[in-house]
């Protein structure tokens, strides 16, 4: 069972962040162990907070973003 602290922070996981021209390393196996974070998080109805990045390059409601 995973430890869980009082809520989750998720930042910058964003197709325009992760899939650059610098990819982030084993991107699969990070999503996996990210998306179980949160599925445990919701499980037990605790707070998970998203936060994503925007410039002139991630635009809000575009692909990237």
């Amino acid at each position: 069972m995973l430890k869980l602290a009082d809520c989750l922070l998720v930042i910058d996981l964003q197709n325009g962040v992760c899939k650059s021209e610098q990819p982030v390393a084993r991107l699969n196996q990070l999503i996996k162990g990210v998306n179980a974070r949160i599925d445990a998080y919701q499980a037990e109805s605790r707070p998970i907070i998203f936060v994503q990045h925007n410039d002139k390059t991630l635009i809000a409601g575009q692909s990237t973003w």
